[in-house]
């Protein structure tokens, strides 16, 4: 077992990933307005030239994310643990 994998058992009880995932696909719009905030208030404290080095590495992550995350969305999907088995929790078994 990895030590994030360690972690997300303890904290959530499921990869960190999916729990964004579920929250994004809850409330999409107060998602998009907290990071647009978000890009707000670092565009105004860091700068022109830093928001764009920091818009190009943005974009880099979502070019990669778009590239390695092609699986269906499954509300409350379980983690799986490394040798790839279903891993079923308590979060989980109570929301069925």
């Amino acid at each position: 077992m990895n030590w994030y994998e360690e972690l997300w058992e303890k904290i959530g009880g499921r990869p960190w990933t999916y729990i964004m995932r579920d929250g994004y696909h809850n409330a999409p719009l107060v998602v998009i307005i907290i990071v647009l905030a978000l890009g707000a208030v670092i565009g105004r404290y860091i700068g022109m030239l830093g928001f764009l080095e920091g818009l190009g590495i943005a974009l880099v992550g979502v070019l990669a994310g778009h590239l390695f995350w092609g699986t269906k969305w499954i509300p409350n999907q379980p983690g799986e643990d490394t040798d790839g088995d279903l891993k079923e929790n308590e979060n989980v078994k109570k929301r069925k």
